[in-house]
């Protein structure tokens, strides 16, 4: 059963909307995602949305936003794939390669034989074909086969990966690259303590109320390393306590309300080591069935998950169903029907209540 919240976990959720900009969203996409600094972006159509719906904007107008080059695909964090501001990207992921290449190096040496002769010979390839300009996946693939380097079995994944885990390579639309220096007009160079500081200010100020954990859990950084960055901008945040925990946050935040559909991967949902509150105690498996990793996108009422939710394209239309794990109020039905139809407006369609 679906527990009830108590006031304290309802204000830090509430809080945690507004400072998603899920109350008040940004001006434009690029905008939405520098304030969030990075957001999940492994589902292509979901995080398009996610980044809309921080915007008032459309999804055309996140692809425009990429193709002008003020943000990014990347995989900055966690070997996950990450919108991220351009100018943020190299310095962000030059934080947490290091902890990535050592969790992968044995796969990467003895089952993908990738080892930094092979990775050396696979860039020299890569930034040859991107020389002359952007090229799609596939000819990059092409070209590292090519050039006697398999991309079978991850292998091919895993050398653009590391590219971009690495500084080479940026994604600039849903299919291609190009090299990080010619793309990025002003890259920021931030490093050891200062980067610390940036990730967990603009972190906590984005994703707040939250914890050290938290912020170790979604950079990827050991707790010791969050904490020296949270040290080091702890006066420039506020903090609640829920339950004995401490809670940071930016100065003045105040809770919000309302009704929500958010994106599988949605950061107001996996931004979180501890995800407990927004599920209202409801068991993880009930957002990613059968514990495949793919979590479904959340109906949300108030910052808590209160069911999933599915589209169907029809001639008419967008039709949304609400799989609830507990009966929305009735006095949230105009909130829902609204958060319907900006869903379909984001899309260029129609979008109604099944």
């Amino acid at each position: 059963m679906v527990r009830r919240l108590e006031s304290d976990e309802r204000r830090l959720l509430g809080m945690r909307l507004r400072a998603q900009l899920l109350a008040e969203p940004a001006a434009t996409p690029a905008d939405a995602v520098r304030h969030l600094l990075s957001m999940q972006a492994q589902d292509w159509f979901g995080s398009l949305w996610a980044v809309a719906l921080r915007s008032g904007a459309t999804t055309a107008d996140v692809e425009a936003a990429q193709a002008a080059g003020d943000v990014v695909r990347s995989w900055p964090m966690r070997g996950t794939l990450h919108w991220t501001p351009a100018e943020d990207v190299r310095w962000l992921a030059t934080l947490t390669a290091e902890r990535i290449d050592r969790r992968d190096a044995t796969r990467m040496r003895q089952v993908l034989e990738l080892d930094g002769a092979a990775l050396g010979r696979a860039r020299d390839v890569v930034e040859r074909v991107l020389a002359d300009g952007p090229a799609s996946r596939q000819s990059l693939l092409d070209a590292l086969v090519a050039a006697g380097q398999p991309v079978h079995a991850q292998r091919g994944p895993h050398i653009l990966g590391w590219l971009a885990r690495h500084g080479h390579v940026v994604m600039v639309s849903r299919t291609h690259y190009a090299l990080h220096d010619a793309w990025v007009r002003a890259p920021r160079d931030l490093r050891g303590d200062e980067a610390l500081a940036e990730v967990a200010r603009r972190y906590l100020t984005s994703h707040g109320p939250a914890t050290v954990h938290d912020l170790a859990w979604w950079t990827g950084l050991t707790v010791t390393d969050a904490r020296r960055g949270v040290d080091a901008v702890g006066g420039a945040l506020e903090a609640m306590e829920v339950d004995g925990t401490t809670f940071l946050h930016a100065p003045g935040l105040e809770p919000a309300e309302g009704v929500h559909l958010v994106a599988p991967f949605d950061e107001i949902v996996l931004g979180y080591a501890d995800r407990s509150r927004t599920l209202r105690g409801e068991p993880l498996e009930r957002m990613v069935p059968g514990a495949n990793g793919l979590f479904l996108p959340a109906a949300m009422v108030d910052g808590a998950v209160s069911g999933t939710w599915t589209r169907t394209q029809g001639q008419q239309g967008l039709s949304v169903a609400i799989d609830p794990w507990a009966p929305i109020p009735q006095r949230r039905a105009p909130a829902l029907r609204r958060a319907v139809r900006a869903y379909g407006a984001a899309h260029g369609t129609v979008a109604s209540l099944a």
